[in-house]
């Protein structure tokens, strides 16, 4: 790993403005992960690459993760993620989920506020028996828990996961739309080709009224999150 680190810090040691994603979706949930994010900040001193982190921590956030946030979370592009997803209890339960308890997630705030790191949430619309009540309840609850920012997803579908199953799909009646991928397109062989989204639209608890007002939901946050950027950078915002 830290033959890895090197390899990539030193071959985009003169494009440290990319950001360096560690494709872990428990980084800090074993000890040696602390020892990687001490070789991250050697690579960063030495090559000053990378500058910036993206990688989700340990769900539980114990001490390793809590330890690797305190030594790299001012290069953490969100700060620590508490990655809630939804905070209804029919969806959890039928998505097979337990979230953090709300004395854990207060102390973790107050943990990261006490080093000056920003804390971020993500909440996914669409998940089974999710409505859209209880979806604009855990934004309310986000915001009144004390997280700087809340990301707003739109439930995808991707193969291999339990959503993709027809039978989970007929449970539930999830109906999804196609939606192009960033700008991820181009000619493959003389053929045009076009990354894609599956994204759910509608199911048995939400329309695709409700799947409309919640994207409008989502600019409202997205641009106040970049005017905010903005103002502490010291521009002007219209």
């Amino acid at each position: 790993v830290k033959e890895e680190l090197r390899f990539i810090a030193k071959h985009f040691a003169d494009r440290s403005h990319l950001m360096l994603t560690i494709s872990d979706e428990n980084f800090g949930i074993i000890e040696r992960d602390e020892e990687i994010a001490d070789y991250i900040l050697e690579c960063s001193k030495t090559y000053s690459y990378p500058l910036s982190l993206f990688f989700y921590n340990d769900k539980k956030f114990l001490k390793t993760s809590r330890n690797i946030m305190a030594k790299v979370g001012h290069m953490v592009s969100n700060g620590l993620t508490f990655s809630l997803q939804t905070d209804s209890p029919d969806a959890l339960k039928a998505i097979n989920r337990k979230n953090l308890s709300d004395d854990v997630l207060r102390e973790g705030i107050s943990w990261a506020a006490s080093i000056n790191l920003q804390t971020t949430t993500e909440l996914i619309f669409g998940l089974p028996e999710e409505t859209k009540e209880s979806f604009v309840s855990a934004l309310s609850t986000a915001v009144d828990r004390g997280f700087d920012a809340v990301m707003c997803h739109n439930l995808l579908v991707m193969d291999g996961t339990e959503l993709s199953r027809k039978s989970y799909r007929e449970k539930h009646h999830v109906e999804t739309m196609l939606r192009p991928l960033n700008a991820n397109s181009g000619y493959l062989n003389g053929q045009f080709v076009v990354e894609r989204d599956e994204v759910v639209s509608r199911s048995d608890s939400v329309g695709y009224n409700d799947y409309l007002f919640i994207w409008g939901i989502n600019l409202c946050i997205l641009y106040t999150a970049e005017a905010a950027d903005e103002l502490e950078l010291g521009g002007i915002v219209v």
